[in-house]
């Protein structure tokens, strides 16, 4: 559908103003038929509470004036983020929150009007870039997300929409995109500050990993309330992002420089839930040029990978994907200072994707070590955590031994090695403790 052509049915549908949630659901429909049909708006019900007349007074005419701004803020259409081949050099968008606003309130609208060159390319975007999964959920998770975003709204109205989005495509570093590669890398292994009891969002400052899926914002539309899902909903802006932003490579991350948070949450995952942004909370600051001191690198772990992921493959292939998500270009504003910043992560690609948590955080350190960042280490236990213990330990025992990259990878593809070909799993299962022991012995 041509973009005139999607704003005239956008002012049809809503002219006039729905003001009951029937009517609601009616210019909702007008919008998607004949492709989908809306089962009911329970979801938007629930979410909304108490405060219906609210919402039809001013957040919904204010989403539907915001919506109808498109040509105006995109005067030569929404350009498409391919993915990068893997010799590309980094590619870079840069949206007004304005920009990402209006788009935020045509996904909300279920009237995203597609990419200018999506028609004439082949490429891979989230199936699902509307709100209508939300509007038919009954679920708790569902019902929060929806209230963060209607929360985000609000405050689109009460503020000014001040700052900008920056999203970059970067490919991991040709130098380091083999098992040699690493295995002789002379680069000096960071500290690391393990943290038991904070979320990666505590650490201003520093980049913070977005533990993503391939496709950007995984189900923060449909269905997820894990850490990717709940950032993105209380920080809606970045939401845009599924609208233009294809899916990751294998070789490639996608940096999130700029956003905020305009809502907050309590619970994870099924116990997921909205609460106000608090008054006191530790929003980004703004530089000169309005961009907020965030950002946010989206690496996808592979899921599921069972025994491949003690495979040199499969360490190489997560090494190369944390990397580019660690690797801040030189051309980005503010390169030195976003260059100079730790790395905040935590169990990236464990839980339900089932990756073995010490494994992991190895090939974190080393990717984080190849970047020349130092990285804080979030491990989600709530209190002391023997696993955090032995990873600290190990981090200052390397660190004082000037262990480099190169040695760390060869002593956990030694313990690998030995694992596969004897069947015995007891250095593996103790493999933070028996690199410690390794590396004492050097």
């Amino acid at each position: 559908m041509a973009l005139q052509a999607r704003i005239d049915q956008i002012q049809t549908a809503f002219t006039p103003l729905p003001s009951t949630l029937d009517a609601f659901a009616a210019a909702i429909q007008q919008i998607i038929s004949p492709q989908r049909r809306l089962g009911h708006i329970d979801g938007l019900k629930l979410a909304l509470g108490d405060h219906e007349n609210l919402f039809f007074s001013e957040t919904l005419p204010a989403i539907v004036t915001r919506a109808c701004t498109w040509p105006q803020l995109f005067p030569d259409g929404l350009k498409l983020m391919p993915s990068l081949p893997r010799a590309a050099t980094a590619t870079t968008a840069t949206l007004s929150f304005e920009q990402a606003a209006c788009v935020l309130a045509a996904q909300f609208l279920c009237a995203l009007p597609p990419p200018q060159d999506l028609m004439s390319t082949n490429i891979e975007l989230p199936i699902e870039n509307t709100f209508l999964t939300l509007f038919e959920a009954r679920e708790g998770p569902e019902i929060a997300k929806l209230q963060m975003f209607l929360a985000s709204f609000t405050h689109f109205q009460s503020e000014p929409l001040s700052g900008n989005l920056v999203i970059v495509r970067q490919v991991t570093p040709a130098a380091m995109t083999t098992a040699e590669a690493w295995s002789s890398s002379q680069l000096p292994l960071q500290p690391i500050e393990v943290d038991d009891s904070g979320m990666i969002e505590d650490h201003p400052n520093t980049i913070q990993v977005d533990f993503a899926n391939a496709m950007i914002g995984g189900g923060v539309l449909c269905g997820g309330n894990v850490q990717e899902e709940i950032r993105f909903s209380t920080e809606p802006l970045l939401t845009c992002t599924l609208a233009f932003v294809e899916v990751a490579q294998d070789h490639e991350a996608i940096h999130l420089i700029g956003s905020r948070p305009y809502a907050g949450y309590t619970g994870y995952g099924g116990n997921l839930r909205f609460s106000p942004l608090s008054d006191d909370a530790n929003l980004p600051q703004q530089l000169e040029d309005s961009t907020h001191t965030s950002y946010l690198c989206a690496i996808d772990a592979v899921p599921h990978p069972r025994s491949s992921q003690y495979g040199i493959e499969g360490r190489l292939r997560e090494c190369c994907k944390a990397l580019a998500g660690f690797t801040t270009p030189d051309h980005l504003p503010h390169a030195e200072m976003w260059q100079q910043w730790s790395v905040t992560t935590g169990n990236w690609g464990c839980g339900v994707f089932g990756g073995y948590r010490p494994l992991k955080s190895l090939l974190q350190w080393m990717a984080a070590s190849a970047s020349n960042r130092k990285m804080i280490y979030c491990t989600f236990d709530q209190g002391s955590s023997p696993f955090g213990q032995e990873l600290a330990q190990l981090a200052s025992v390397a660190v004082a031994k000037r262990v480099t990259v190169g040695t760390l990878w060869q002593l956990v593809d030694d313990v690998i090695s030995r694992t596969l070909a004897t069947k015995d799993t007891s250095e593996l299962k103790a493999l933070l403790a028996v690199l410690v022991t390794k590396i004492n012995a050097l």
